[in-house]
């Protein structure tokens, strides 16, 4: 008797998108160099809010020739941003969950998603963190500068929540592949923080369980694109932040907030400082 595709889809890659046809395309092209062996391994829900469709029904047909379930949802009216988000983690019926931005996308597009459905395929986590590139493009060069900080800062800082919550060094939903069984969804409250709070319920009873990827499974974050929801926030953000973290820290003593502050301060610019001369320049 044969697995259904539902049993044997081992990553649903969902693709959150508005209004980045370009961005989109590139977070679609590594399922392109999918060996037929794994392409019922890999489903593909695109949930685009944009006003119009990004892609036409002759892509989505192209598309689908490459695994198994291919999904593309126009909606209408648009969610927004992080309803799209939990839309999507709900549709997914892969084991793992890979929350991957439009201006997100695998930096080794050919190589990189095959060694990531056999790492997934062997399940020795419940959570992958990717290391992710900060990238800027010129024409077709990208100039790329790390951002995620060594595994062991990373594991490191990932036991303190107080800690982890001001710091961020895993970085966007992009660079987390989490087991679809967790069925953690995103606070639609939250903006600023809205990602490593979900993180943080991630981690409460998996904390042991975090594989941290090497950079062969990088993944570029495109600092060229302006209309991103960090930029949409930056007016206020000062005040978002301050009012967020005051809902999702435990109330605590002075004292202990002002330490957590202050470590918090002295962690972010040593992360700068460490990743700072880490550049790149690739060709695409």
């Amino acid at each position: 008797m044969t697995n259904s595709p539902e049993e044997t889809t081992v990553l649903s890659l969902l693709i959150p998108s508005y209004g980045y046809r370009d961005g989109l395309r590139l977070a679609l092209e590594p399922i392109l160099f999918l060996d037929e062996s794994l392409k019922h391994l890999v489903e593909v829900i695109v949930g685009d809010d944009s006003d119009t469709p990004l892609l036409s029904a002759d892509e989505v047909r192209s598309y689908r020739r490459y695994v198994h379930r291919f999904v593309y949802l126009h909606n209408r009216p648009s969610l927004g941003a992080v309803h799209n988000w939990n839309h999507l983690l709900l549709l997914a019926k892969g084991r793992y969950s890979w929350l991957c931005h439009h201006d997100e996308h695998l930096l080794n597009v050919q190589s990189s998603l095959p060694l990531l459905l056999h790492e997934l395929q062997a399940g020795k986590g419940d959570i992958y963190i990717l290391p992710l590139f900060k990238a800027w493009r010129h024409g077709r060069y990208w100039l790329l500068q790390r951002h995620t900080p060594c595994p062991i800062l990373v594991l490191w800082i990932l036991r303190y929540p107080s800690l982890f919550i001001r710091v961020n060094p895993v970085g966007p939903p992009s660079a987390v592949i989490h087991r679809s069984a967790l069925s953690c969804l995103y606070d639609q409250s939250l903006k600023w923080l809205v990602d490593v709070e979900f993180y943080r319920r991630l981690l409460i009873h998996n904390s042991k369980n975090v594989v941290t990827l090497p950079s062969l499974f990088g993944i570029v974050s495109d600092q060229s694109y302006g209309e991103t929801i960090t930029e949409s926030l930056r007016p206020a953000l000062a005040q978002t932040k301050a009012h967020e973290l005051s809902r999702i820290l435990p109330d605590r003593p002075m004292h202990f907030r002002l330490l957590t502050t202050v470590c918090a301060g002295f962690v972010r610019v040593f992360l700068h400082v460490s990743t700072l001369i880490q550049f790149s320049i690739v060709r695409r």
